[in-house]
């Protein structure tokens, strides 16, 4: 696989960045993440990069070069050190599992997140909105794709209000596919999210005109797709774009900002201004808003107690990053204090004062 910066994305913005902070130092993308082990594209005669230093020691994963990223680093062999993580133009990220609120990175400097999901099986509305509350966060493009369209005569999208780009297809027969040929031109990168099963590496297979990725066929016990994707990786598409197909999502926790809850669901935020009074609770009071759309048709119920169950999901998640920071900033205080108080025992030692 080769992705070069001038085909992928290395913007006048990061050429600027180079230029201030880093001359000396060559762009490479990473294009997949093995245990401490990056797979590196872009530089000839390098192949992968490694991490040292303080870098290694107490860094959180959102500062760890990601699938998509842009680093530096200086040729000296196919391995060489990472020296330079690149600002990064979006950061698509879950929260990683765990008693801790960590952001878990999955692609950095994407463009558009292809949604990927198949119509017969596994089209989930609210499993949908979870997605494009992630892409609003990481200031991405979200495209909605049906695929297996050629297995249903329903297209139809229930349950969801989205306004964006919607594309049926079938990634099999490639009906359909030539719609997404505007998202994969030079310099863009697309990303492709979505459940086991639902065809995302036989998209991706399609779009990349070669079978680079394994595909499954359907189970016996209930026909849907099986899970062939297990890590991350960035391919280079014939039109000069960039692809990260990605592995089946069971869940996806959110570790997002309420501003990316209200760009999806910007219909109920419009409607929570508008009830009698300010104070009101949406539990039926008089001249309630909610209540009103819901019962003229303009709002689901499912889609109000969705809204509910992820702004208290948000919050919950926004308190406890919180206070782990809190957590965090004691700990520091408390080891800096301790590193004083050793100072000056072993100061006074040194004196004959102890």
């Amino acid at each position: 696989m080769t992705v070069t910066p001038s085909l992928s994305g290395f913007s006048t913005v990061l050429a600027a960045e180079r230029a201030a902070s880093c001359p000396h130092l060559l762009p490479a993308r990473v294009c997949a993440v093995h245990r401490g082990f990056f797979d590196l594209s872009g530089v000839p005669g390098v192949e992968q990069g490694i991490l040292q230093g303080g870098w290694v020691h107490d860094a959180e994963p959102e500062s760890l070069p990601t699938v998509g990223d842009w680093v530096g680093v200086t040729p000296r062999g196919p391995i060489v050190p990472i020296e330079h993580l690149f600002s990064r133009r979006s950061l698509f990220v879950r929260r990683a599992s765990g008693r801790r609120s960590v952001a878990q990175p999955i692609a950095a400097n994407v463009d558009t997140v292809f949604v990927v999901t198949d119509l017969r099986k596994d089209y989930n509305p609210r499993r949908i909105e979870r997605y494009l509350i992630a892409i609003a966060h990481a200031g991405a493009q979200p495209v909605l794709v049906l695929n297996k369209a050629d297995l249903t005569a329903s297209l139809a999208v229930e349950g969801l209000a989205f306004d964006g780009p919607i594309v049926p297809l079938s990634a099999l027969t490639g009906e359909g596919v030539a719609a997404l040929d505007g998202y994969l031109g030079v310099g863009q990168t697309v990303a492709l999210v979505g459940s086991s099963g639902v065809g995302k590496s036989t998209l991706t297979n399609r779009l990349l005109g070669a079978a680079l990725q394994d595909t499954g066929g359907l189970r016996s016990g209930d026909e849907k797709g099986r899970h062939t994707t297990t890590s991350r990786a960035l391919f280079a598409l014939p039109g000069g774009g960039a692809l990260i197909d990605t592995p089946g999502m069971r869940a996806l926790a959110l570790l997002v900002d309420e501003e990316a809850l209200d760009d999806v669901f910007d219909e109920v935020v419009r409607l929570l201004g508008t009830c009698n009074f300010r104070n009101c609770d949406h539990g039926g009071e008089p001249g309630c808003a909610i209540a009103a759309a819901i019962d003229d048709g303009r709002l689901t119920a499912d889609r109000w107690s969705s809204y509910l169950k992820l702004q208290r999901e948000i919050a919950y998640e926004a308190g406890r990053a919180n206070a782990g920071a809190r957590r965090e900033k004691d700990r520091a205080r408390q080891k800096m204090i301790n590193t004083h108080v050793a100072a000056a025992k072993a100061r006074r030692r040194l004196t004959g004062r102890d």
